[in-house]
């Protein structure tokens, strides 16, 4: 096993665990301590005293002194064990502790790291020893709740830790116990359980609500929106879900900034990361354990085939769990936390890695394009609350550079805010180096306002060509007011006119197979490094798109409980980059002899007036040419 290396006695005492690093952590150890704690307890009351005090005072102590956990596996003898905790776990535990009432905190995780445990002896410990304390444990149904003589419920756990305490430290006629309810008739503190349905929580308050294996809960964002205001703490416990993917509830919390996160790998575990070490690209092995004889061990290399293979941090226990596995997403799931590898993405997450690793980087300004509604001018104001990022630079003057071409792809919402409703988005590419640089994105922004607010930002960048899905009303909307501002530079899509057998333009890209054609040429840019994303959202949204029945969903709106959003691309900012990238090839090549009568701007009334007129008008509605 790894040397097992614990945070200092000075880490224990920042976070109001001043006993704890006195206790052995040793097997043989630990147990000879418990046996004298318990020895001096029974023959001295105020000892005893002394020592309820301290496990009040200091929670790892009250754990590695007392507490007793369940598990059977990978043990000859019995499967309870003192609950012994590794450094990873000392961490989580405070992590949490200190989340109570304040935080809501994500912990995504691998298989069989403890996490559940953490989370309950949390609350027992805070039930026990606090007054007037009030949590919540949920599942996904009422079996794994609370059923009697069952290990995988919650509430059998929590009657495991009050089994195994000392009578001076509980006495069990102060304390009510009835099905998905314990009560400290002491300190009037109490533990509740139910399992997920849509009126969780409403009109309830808690110091803390678990949200146990978060990923298979029903009704994600039914849950959050009943959960909200009922508790300050959430904690949402679990390990990536193929069945839903990277779009699930569950990954949109892992990915929320303002959710404290905690990651519990399997490299954290002692145990499973003896013998650890990484391979590299040339086939090397970098050996990350001191402490182990590798003798004639036989690495898996690069190349391998077996299930997990692609992973480059391994140990020999990682290696045995790969062999029994029956597929790559078991692994990624179970032990990798890949939520990429956890589904069916359209986007290899090679690609996304390395993508993200060489492109994104953080926006040199935030701000807005301020405008009239006359003549739209465009003006650069910088605001830290803007929703405009740049990652290019205006002089001093607000301009951009002379010399340069621009790209503006846009995609279109009803603008009509809400918490579940999709973003109308924008992206700028250069067009020379297929760099981005400009994003902007809001669900409040109704599409004719976002029109007239984007022939204002191609103006601002040197004339940009236009581009936008068109699909839908909103997409319609928008389509009409750019052309009722007369905005030229845009794209034109060319449509086969049944009646009449000829084509016709229309005004804006029509994705017409749920982005798989834009999405696949976004992919292929990537590959080649003809792109730069340079938005962490965007490349946030990129994955959540998967293949399901044959199709290219994205799969946070196929969990969405918006009915008027569900079978909806929501990857906005993403669905706005591919279609900016479709777009830099579409761009029409200048002609190279100007025309030597100008006739755009016919006089009002001519015939040429009358067929400029009518062109736009059949561009606006969709309507077949007419011959005249």
């Amino acid at each position: 096993m790894r040397q097992i290396s614990y945070p200092s006695r000075q880490w224990y005492e920042e976070h109001d665990c001043p006993f704890a690093a006195d206790v052995p952590r040793d097997l043989e150890g630990n147990i000879e301590y418990r046996e004298r704690a318990l020895k001096v307890a029974r023959e001295d009351p105020e000892l005893a005293e002394e020592l309820w005090i301290a496990c009040s005072r200091d929670i790892l102590f009250y754990i590695n002194t007392f507490v007793w956990t369940f598990n059977p596996k990978g043990y000859s003898g019995s499967p309870v064990r003192p609950f012994i905790t590794y450094p990873f776990q000392d961490k989580a535990i405070v992590e949490v502790e200190e989340s109570i009432g304040v935080r809501d905190v994500a912990i995504s995780k691998s298989r069989d790291m403890g996490a559940t445990w953490i989370c309950l002896v949390v609350f027992e410990w805070r039930w026990r020893f606090h007054e007037h304390q009030s949590f919540l444990v949920v599942s996904r149904n009422e079996n794994y709740v609370d059923k009697s003589g069952d290990p995988k419920s919650l509430f059998w756990k929590l009657d495991f830790l009050q089994k195994h305490q000392p009578s001076w430290m509980s006495d069990k006629k102060e304390i009510t116990r009835i099905k998905l309810h314990m009560h400290n008739d002491v300190n009037g503190s109490s533990i509740d359980g139910e399992a997920t349905v849509s009126d969780l929580g409403r009109g309830d308050r808690r110091g803390a609500i678990l949200l146990d294996e978060r990923a298979s809960i029903e009704s994600g964002e039914e849950v959050e929106k009943a959960t909200r205001d009922a508790t300050n703490c959430r904690i949402s416990n679990s390990t990536p879900k193929g069945r839903h993917g990277v779009g699930e509830t569950f990954y949109n919390i892992i990915h929320n900034d303002y959710v404290h996160q905690l990651r519990l790998h399997w490299s954290d575990h002692p145990e499973k990361s003896s013998g650890l070490y990484r391979r590299q690209e040339d086939g090397s092995i970098d050996k990350l354990d001191a402490d182990y004889d590798y003798a004639d061990y036989p690495f898996v290399p690069v190349d391998a085939t077996l299930c997990g293979a692609k992973y480059e941090l391994r140990s020999p226990w990682f290696d045995h769990q790969c062999r029994r596995a029956s597929s790559e997403s078991e692994i990624s799931q179970e032990l990798e936390i890949d939520f990429l590898g956890s589904g069916s993405p359209f986007f290899a997450t090679s690609i996304l890695m390395k993508h993200e690793e060489e492109c994104v980087i953080p926006p040199v300004l935030q701000g807005r394009i301020d405008y009239d509604k006359e003549k739209f001018e465009p003006q650069w104001n910088e605001a830290d609350n803007g929703d405009m990022l740049l990652w290019v630079r205006p002089d001093a003057w607000g301009k951009l550079p002379f010399g340069r071409e621009y790209i503006v792809g846009c995609d279109i919402s009803a603008g009509v805010g809400g918490d579940y409703s999709s973003n109308s988005a924008l992206i700028v590419l250069d067009r020379g180096s297929g760099a981005q640089v400009a994003e902007w994105a809001s669900p409040h922004m109704l599409p004719q306002d976002f029109a007239q607010m984007t022939v204002a930002i191609c103006k601002w960048f040197r004339n940009a060509y236009l581009i936008w899905e068109a699909n839908g009303g909103p997409g319609e909307q928008y389509s009409k007011e750019i052309m009722r501002l007369r905005y030229g530079n845009i794209y034109y899509r060319h449509v086969e006119m049944v009646n009449y057998r000829k084509q016709t333009k229309k005004p804006g890209y029509w994705n017409s197979d749920r982005g798989q054609k834009i999405l696949g040429e976004l992919q292929r840019a990537m590959r080649a490094s003809e792109i730069a994303i340079r938005s962490r959202a965007t490349m946030r949204e990129l994955p959540q798109y998967q293949f399901k029945d044959g199709e290219v969903v994205h799969i946070g709106s196929q969990v969405t409980d918006d009915q008027s959003s569900r079978g909806k691309a929501h990857g906005d900012r993403a669905i706005a980059m591919a279609v900016a990238w479709h777009g830099r090839s579409d761009i029409p090549v200048p002609m190279a002899e100007p025309k030597k009568e100008d006739d755009s701007n016919p006089p009002y009334g001519s015939m040429a007036w009358r067929f400029k007129e009518r062109e736009r008008e059949v561009a606006m509605t969709g309507e077949a040419d007419y011959v005249w």
